[in-house]
């Protein structure tokens, strides 16, 4: 019985936390979606956005292999990065489109190690913006995959 609920513990852990909500508006006569108007009364809460911690790195030897500008795309990202804003992920398809609140839209070009899960690293362009980042849990939007 002991053994038992550690693995439903771990199990529960290992859920990502669902505790934002985002809200979508509702096609009226007026606006559209595409509008992108947002009002009172035509906001509908729908399913909480997932909470991924959110890391930094940048694309240097120490912190990526030898072919650092190489992603797991084999796209170059030395020169993605001044057009894209990159990010990594092992939960998320290559060339999936998300939005992270506090950061914006970024585009996941590259992996992470196996080890790393519900987590998204984003390319900083030095390693004191990576530093000074940190570590954060914020909620993730899908936009395209």
């Amino acid at each position: 019985m002991k053994y038992l609920l550690i693995i439903i513990g771990i199990v529960l852990l290992s859920v990502p936390s669902r505790a934002s909500f985002h809200y979508v508006a509702q096609p009226t006569a007026d606006v559209g979606l595409a509008g992108r108007v947002l009002t009172d009364d035509n906001l509908t809460e729908v399913a909480p956005l997932p909470i991924y911690t959110i890391t930094a790195y940048t694309l240097s030897p120490d912190e990526t292999d030898k072919d650092y500008c190489i992603g797991a795309g084999n796209h170059n990202l030395c020169e993605l990065q001044k057009t894209t804003r990159i990010c990594a992920s092992r939960d998320l398809p290559l060339h999936t489109k998300i939005f992270i609140k506090g950061i914006g839209e970024c585009v996941v070009m590259d992996r992470m190690n196996s080890r790393y899960h519900n987590r998204i690293d984003i390319l900083m362009k030095d390693r004191e913006s990576a530093i000074k980042w940190g570590i954060r849990k914020l909620p993730v939007n899908v936009l395209d995959n």
